[in-house]
């Protein structure tokens, strides 16, 4: 038998190829898979941590006003939504902190008593998708949600310092 030495035939040139372009595909969807992935779980991790945030603020806020009906809800001028409201004493004036949501963003915005307020005074906290105060029977209760439908908080308040009136 004779050996061929030639050099390599066109059959085998052809199949190394075509098992490098499929190495390389293999490789290309292993990196798209992965960064979907990367930027789903990072996506997530934000939005518990602006839920996370926003409860926290609010929280803090609500346990430092320790006045006498100073705690209320009542409609923002600016989308008519349900919002928190916290009347504090400073210098013998009054002024109010609103909490609200506006295009997704929880807000707040600090002004005197009684004074009318536009969007642009407020500062943003944390993006949410939903904020909702209510009170019922001295009982203050907030529910906010994030992008999905399992990322809920809700939290009471037991006979705080609520203002009777809903506004």
């Amino acid at each position: 038998m004779k050996k061929n030495n030639k050099g390599v035939s066109k059959v085998e040139v052809i199949l190394v190829m075509i098992l490098i372009l499929l190495m390389g595909l293999a490789v290309f969807t292993l990196v798209v898979s992965s960064s979907d992935t990367y930027k789903n779980v990072i996506d997530e991790k934000e939005n518990l941590s602006n839920l996370r945030i926003a409860a926290s603020y609010i929280d803090n806020k609500i346990k430092q006003s320790d006045e006498q009906s100073s705690i209320y809800i009542k409609d923002n001028p600016i989308n008519g939504e349900a919002s928190i409201v916290i009347v504090q004493r400073v210098d013998n004036e009054n002024y109010e902190t609103w909490i609200y949501l506006n295009d997704k963003m929880l807000k707040e915005a600090y002004i005197k008593q009684d004074q009318e307020f536009t969007d642009d005074m407020s500062f943003d906290i944390a993006s949410i998708e939903e904020f909702v105060p209510s009170i019922k029977d001295d009982i203050m209760e907030i529910t906010i949600s994030g992008n999905k439908a399992s990322d809920t908080f809700s939290k009471r308040y037991l006979k705080i310092n609520l203002k009777s009136n809903e506004g």
